[in-house]
């Protein structure tokens, strides 16, 4: 059998994916593979999800998880033809953050420190409206 890294590799140019995709997902694989101490022809879905619980607890951000993820979808089940659904790769959900909002006294701090008028005016109404910046360059 040739090596997986290799048949992952060439799976990979047939689908296109940029050199620097290829080098991310292969990192992956190999980061897995160190962690479970196998090689990827003998990990199991549990050590897969075992190993993804394990980064989210570390820390790791989510689109570096995300990556991860796809990277053992190609090894899995393209490569080694395990056929798995995404049951067994599980991607978690992209975690939704609240923007900050600016309290009263910093805008007020900040529209003190601009001297110029115009700009002091595009401001107050691009933020007392809500405006995208595209909306803002679009005033008259």
């Amino acid at each position: 059998m040739q090596n997986p890294y290799e048949a992952m590799k060439f799976e990979m140019e047939l689908r296109g994916y940029s050199q620097n995709t290829q080098r991310h997902y292969l990192n992956h694989v190999r980061l897995l593979e160190k962690h479970s101490g196998k090689p990827p022809i003998h990990i199991s879905p549990d050590e897969i999800k075992q190993y993804l619980h394990y980064r989210i607890k570390k820390g790791i951000s989510y689109s570096n998880i995300n990556i991860s993820c796809n990277a053992f979808k190609v090894m899995f089940n393209s490569v080694l033809g395990r056929g798995w659904s995404d049951d067994v790769i599980v991607q978690p959900k992209k975690p939704k953050k609240l923007p900050y909002v600016l309290s009263k006294e910093e805008i007020l701090s900040i529209m003190e420190h601009i001297p110029n008028l115009k700009h002091k005016t595009v401001l107050l109404t691009a933020y007392s409206a809500g405006l995208r910046i595209s909306e803002v360059l679009n005033l008259k």
